[in-house]
């Protein structure tokens, strides 16, 4: 099988014609040295992710010259076409249809991220492996990365077609365009190009040791906030808090801006939940009728009780309510079962609503939070076992959980196994308390079917055993949890 491509989507660093948007904070000759250290640090991460890495380049005067010299190594290909579709989609049919054996998957990076993590790279060409298209979502709305397996071209070609470039819908045009074309897609992690001020400043942040651009950023000659002790920025040569406004973006940097129409949506989105989750324990009232209902109706009341779960987790009604009335009503095995079929699908459904309205906004707000960011990361690289150990590690209610997991990068597959397998031991621990309680008021009451008190006795310490369980498991699951999150397990980790 041939080795897949990265092609590096470039400029020459000439002053005066890259990183414009970096001024007045920095002067032609520091943004074009900007570049120079984050192009270099991008064909290092590509050389680390793949043997053949290629670069495409604007072919400005000089520009050949300057790879020629500095970067004769790398085979490279000037960029030709009208616009940027016209650009990338002649960089992929040169890749696709060159001479020497078409590479089975092509990546297309752009040089403005070179603090992009080093794995995102080989995460992007696996992921090609299954999914027909590819992108890294930029968190200010466009995308810092797009890949295409040899499968999918040319019909792949029509993500470049008819893209309002330079817009704040990029990034939803290129999805809709992928969906129109019947091509299979996969997202990555959100990042950040370096653009602004602002992005250089967090770049002086998450720049690696070692790296090209944390060596010319912490050198002092930049006009730049750096990350001191503690993480409180520390002052470097001349005043850079100012922002660049926000001028329409260049095409080639693909900076397309969220507009204001996601943001009040998702603040519709979170105040709905917030009704539902205030309301939900008055609305605790209808319960007690209503499993009395459920009772009545015989071989039937399983799957009413596993439509009203999904609907009362929806509207926000206390889960451990209608859990440990499970037990009591069905038993410990159908308890647990029931509950687990009702709770998932009523998860699932919250976390579609979540997703749908509220994530395009959450993705572009994260930017620039450190720990956030480390945390939808992990959660869209590992998300179905950071939901398994979430579930287990119960931080946040059930019914919050299910929404807020739904403005992550998580997929669904995974956040449904997540939770499907992670609630397991909580809903067991109290359809088991139900059960209990069921079994001792039957006792009490004297019901000629009633267990005697050696099995009450027992069930009473199963119970005790089982929440023991549970308390090792979450202790677990919070250290596991943290680590994967990529903070230490203690809490006030400076990181």
């Amino acid at each position: 099988m041939p080795d897949p491509t990265i092609l590096v989507f470039t400029r020459a660093p000439q002053a005066g014609r890259v990183k414009t948007r970096l001024a007045p904070s920095l002067s032609p000759a520091h943004a074009s040295a900007v570049h120079e250290a984050a192009l270099r640090d991008v064909v290092a991460s590509a050389r680390r992710a793949a043997t053949d890495v290629r670069l495409v380049f604007d072919p400005s005067p000089g520009a050949e010259a300057w790879f020629a010299a500095e970067l004769d190594d790398l085979p490279r290909t000037p960029q030709s076409g009208a616009d940027l579709g016209e650009r990338l989609a002649g960089a992929f049919a040169a890749a696709f249809d060159g001479d020497g054996g078409a590479p089975d998957r092509v990546l297309l990076v752009g040089s403005d991220s070179p603090t992009l993590p080093f794995d995102r790279l080989a995460e992007g060409l696996a992921a090609l492996h299954e999914a027909d298209v590819v992108l890294g979502p930029a968190r200010d709305g466009g995308y810092y990365l797009v890949g295409i397996r040899r499968q999918a071209w040319p019909r792949a070609a029509a993500l470049f077609r008819d893209v309002p470039w330079s817009t704040d819908t990029v990034l939803a045009a290129t999805r809709r365009r992928a969906a129109a074309a019947g091509l299979r897609l996969q997202e990555l992690a959100p990042w950040y190009d370096i653009d602004t001020a602002d992005d250089l400043r967090d770049a002086a942040r998450d720049a690696r040791d070692g790296s090209h651009l944390a060596a010319l950023l912490r050198s002092g000659e930049l006009p730049v906030d750096q990350p001191g002790e503690g993480g409180e920025p520390v002052r470097r040569g001349g005043d850079s808090s100012a922002r660049d406004g926000d001028p329409p973006p260049r095409a080639e940097d693909e900076v397309p801006r969220s507009g204001r129409r996601r943001w009040w949506m998702l603040a519709a989105v979170l105040a709905i939940v917030a009704v539902l989750v205030f309301a939900g324990p008055r609305l605790a009232g209808v319960v007690a009728p209503a499993l009395e209902w459920i009772r009545g109706l015989g071989r039937w009341a399983p799957a009413a009780f596993v439509g009203a779960y999904a609907v009362a987790t929806l509207s926000g009604i206390p889960a451990s309510l209608l859990t440990v009335a499970a037990g009591a009503v069905f038993g410990l095995a159908r308890g647990t079962l029931v509950v687990w079929i009702g709770a998932t699908l009523g998860a699932g459904l919250a976390f579609i609503v979540a997703r749908r309205l509220g994530r395009g906004a959450i993705e572009r707000r994260i930017r620039g939070h450190r720990r956030l960011a480390a945390f939808d990361e992990a959660l869209a690289r590992q998300g179905g076992r950071i939901v398994f150990l979430l579930r287990l590690s119960p931080v946040v209610p059930f019914t919050a959980l299910n929404f807020a997991l739904g403005l992550t990068r998580v997929r669904l597959r995974g956040y449904l196994l997540g939770t499907a397998f992670g609630m397991l031991p909580g809903t067991f621990m109290y359809v088991y308390a139900g059960h209990v309680a069921g079994t001792a008021a039957a006792a009490g009451a004297g019901a000629s079917q009633a267990p005697g008190g050696a099995r009450i006795a027992l069930t009473v310490v199963g119970f005790a055993a089982t929440v023991a369980v549970v308390v090792l498991l979450t202790r677990s699951a919070r250290r596991a949890l943290a680590r994967a999150a990529g903070e230490r397990p203690k809490e006030g980790d400076p990181r």
